[in-house]
């Protein structure tokens, strides 16, 4: 079987990491997600910042790691999609279409929560992303989910329902841009409740193991500590 798993940066994925670690296929990634699983990935996309980014890690590092630039703010070094111009939207969405017309068998997606809080973006639950909703259910449309299985929450039948009338598609925002979880599944509400919280904006300065250093939510530092990923450098009480 020709497997892919594609790594987005929902905050549901944090419960997946040794199954994304373990995943027996090819790994595809978005944006800053190369800073916790660059030594594995094979194929990645993002904003022009953090493609420049993962291109001097991959460089430093050594990492086998294919960059792929996206049409806004595309990157000269990058690889090109060879899928049509039309699917190139967002990273999460262009590599599953990527992943569709490459004829993978299985195409598992982790921490695509389709909105809400964010792994590296602070702040994220509080922009509107229900275009990535709708997005999804163009996909369902043309292509259909059969090849597509969600690693946590399943969010086919909403997909599915969004479909037969866009005007549902706004459902998810109507949640999360009022810090209510929008996933109805108790893990995810578990790690919402720690995530968008009043001090969900306090940062602390940490490196990763690859050597980058940046801010990460408080939150988010605790968990990666603990996964020996980071250290902390200030900032944790």
């Amino acid at each position: 079987m020709k497997n892919v798993l594609i790594i987005g940066n929902g905050i549901s994925r944090l419960d997946y990491s040794e199954e994304i670690k373990n995943f027996d296929g090819e790994i595809w990634s978005c944006n800053y997600a190369f800073r916790e699983f660059g030594e594995i990935l094979d194929r990645i996309t993002g904003h022009r910042e953090p493609m420049e980014e993962c291109l001097r890690e991959k460089k430093n590092k050594g990492w086998k790691v294919k960059v792929f630039s996206s049409l806004i703010n595309p990157v000269p070094e990058c690889e090109n999609f060879t899928i049509d111009r039309y699917w190139l939207r967002d990273s999460g969405t262009s590599l599953v279409v990527q992943a569709i017309k490459e004829n993978f068998d299985n195409i598992y997606v982790a921490g695509f929560d389709l909105g809400g809080a964010d792994v590296h973006s602070p702040n994220h639950w509080m922009l509107d992303k229900t275009v990535w909703v709708r997005r999804w259910a163009e996909i369902f449309q043309k292509f259909t989910l059969d090849k597509i299985i969600f690693i946590g929450h399943d969010h086919s039948d909403f997909i599915k329902k969004v479909s037969k009338n866009m005007q549902n598609a706004g459902f998810y925002s109507e949640n999360y841009l009022r810090k209510v979880p929008h996933i109805n599944n108790e893990k995810y509400k578990e790690i919402h409740k720690k995530y968008v919280k009043q001090d969900d904006n306090k940062l602390v300065k940490v490196k990763y193991i690859s050597g980058h250093e940046c801010f990460l939510r408080l939150e988010i530092a605790k968990r990666l500590l603990m996964r020996g990923q980071i250290e902390v450098i200030n900032g944790l009480a």
